[in-house]
């Protein structure tokens, strides 16, 4: 089983919060050694990183995925969350949007 490497520390929304048709989508810096926890080895590559995404449909169902990026692809990974991930996740969703527009994230998905 994975450790929880994830906090509200290391965790950050980088964009606009998307709102799609029946979901959102959040982009999220990563702020914690990313070949440890993907099982990558781009840490000595300049011209290399990784892109993390997150698709909110409910609480209880949350996908996400990474791209690695580099000056010649992108390669598009899909990667499960543990439960612990998926209730930080949201969580962190749900303050950003109640810090900006004063609502709870799934009334923002209905509302949007």
């Amino acid at each position: 089983m994975r450790r929880d490497i994830l906090n509200k520390h290391n965790l950050r929304i980088c964009d606009e919060i998307f709102v799609e048709e029946d979901h959102i989508n959040v982009t999220f810096e990563l702020w914690f050694d990313v070949d440890k926890y993907f099982g990558t080895n781009i840490r000595n590559d300049a011209d290399t990183w990784i892109n993390f995404y997150v698709d909110v449909y409910s609480p209880d169902k949350i996908k996400s995925f990474y791209v690695i990026s580099s000056n010649t692809e992108d390669k598009d990974v899909s990667w499960t969350l543990t439960d612990n991930e998926k209730a930080l996740i949201f969580e962190i969703i749900e303050d950003k949007i109640r810090e900006d527009k004063d609502l709870e994230l799934l009334k923002y998905i209905r509302k949007e």
